[in-house]
C-alpha cells in the first residue's frame, strides 16, 4: 500500500492522500493506529451542514444548520445510493477496531466531502445525496451542500453531538440538534 502511495503521489488529490494514508494505518487493524493530521496539518476544506450520529439501528441527523433543520432526527437510510451497512464495509479500510468503534471514530469521515468522494463513494465532492426516513415516518431524498471551514462549525466529539444544547460556534450560526432541550435524557 505504501510503494502504491509513492508511486502515485504527483497525481493525488490531498484528500486522496489522506485516504491513503488513513488504509496504511488500518492495516493494523485495531483501534490504536490510526492517520493524525498533526497540528497544523491539512484537513479537508469542506463539511457537511449536517453532523450525523450512528446508533446500532442507524445514522441519524444530530444537528443541522438552518437550511437542513426539517431533518433533525431522520434515519439515513442511504448516502448517495450505499446503504449504512455498505458503508461501514468502505470505513473498515480506514480505520481499525470493532465497528461501534469505527461507527464513533470515523463520523467525521460521512460528513467529509473530499474524503468520501476521494474513496469514490460519493459523486461530487461539495454534496452528498440522503435517503431518509423522517420523524414522521415520511421517506425523502436530500441533496446536502457542503460548507466552508469558515461557515461550518469547528467538529467535536461525538459525545458532544448527542447533548441537546448547541455548543457556543453552533449556536453562533443558528445549528440546532435533535434532541428538545427540555427532553434530554439526564446521562
Amino acid at each position: 500500500r505504501v510503494d502504491k502511495l509513492e508511486t502515485s503521489a504527483g497525481s493525488m488529490s490531498d484528500a486522496e492522500l489522506m485516504v491513503g494514508l488513513m488504509q496504511v494505518s488500518a492495516l493494523a487493524d485495531n483501534g490504536h493506529d490510526s492517520f493524525n493530521f498533526g497540528d497544523g496539518g491539512w484537513v479537508p476544506p469542506k463539511r457537511a451542514k449536517v453532523r450525523l450520529a450512528w446508533f446500532p439501528d442507524g445514522i441519524v441527523i444530530a444537528r443541522a444548520a438552518p437550511e437542513y433543520r426539517d431533518l433533525l432526527g431522520a434515519k439515513v437510510t442511504r448516502l448517495d445510493g450505499l446503504t449504512p451497512h455498505q458503508v461501514m464495509g468502505h470505513l473498515r479500510k480506514l480505520g481499525g477496531g470493532t465497528d461501534a468503534y469505527r461507527s464513533w471514530n470515523l463520523m467525521w469521515v460521512l460528513e467529509t466531502g473530499s474524503a468520501l468522494h476521494a474513496m469514490g463513494l460519493a459523486a461530487a465532492p461539495d454534496r452528498l445525496n440522503l435517503e431518509l426516513t423522517l420523524r414522521d415516518g415520511r421517506r425523502v431524498a436530500r441533496r446536502i451542500d457542503f460548507g466552508t471551514r469558515a461557515e461550518i462549525p469547528r467538529g467535536v466529539g461525538p459525545a458532544r453531538i448527542l447533548s441537546a444544547e448547541p455548543y457556543g460556534p453552533e449556536a453562533a450560526r443558528g445549528w440546532r440538534a435533535a434532541i428538545d432541550p427540555a427532553r434530554e435524557p439526564l446521562y
